[in-house]
């Protein structure tokens, strides 16, 4: 009887180690995933915003040289400026097939793509 007891404590004492190294586990790999977003976050943020600083020198030549070419100071700028405006009103008008729904596979995309 003593034996069967000593065995069931052997079993039972394994098993509650089992389960402390999987909650361990799955600990890491919940820290692994938002390492991972967090790092894909932060290349996406610097590419925009490197993207957008680019972008913007771009559309001031444009907008120079449209000034340039037509002999009107502020024709460029009125030119770059309503394109903006037209860029504005289609990206609000799409914002969910454009922007939501995007951003919102790649996330879900970068969390399954861990555990395959």
């Amino acid at each position: 009887m003593i034996e069967e007891n000593s065995k069931l404590d052997v079993f039972v004492q394994r098993v509650k180690e089992y389960a402390d190294e999987r909650v361990k586990l799955y600990i890491l790999d919940l820290k692994d995933k938002a390492v991972t977003l967090i790092s894909s976050a932060a290349l996406l943020l610097i590419s925009a915003i490197l993207g957008v600083f680019s972008l913007f020198f771009l559309f001031v030549a444009l907008a120079k040289y449209i000034s340039t070419y037509y002999n009107q100071p502020s024709l460029g700028y009125l030119v770059v400026g309503l394109f903006f405006v037209l860029l504005v009103i289609l990206a609000f008008v799409n914002r969910v097939s454009w922007i939501q729904t995007p951003i919102s596979n790649a996330i879900i995309k970068q969390i399954h793509d861990d555990e395959d």
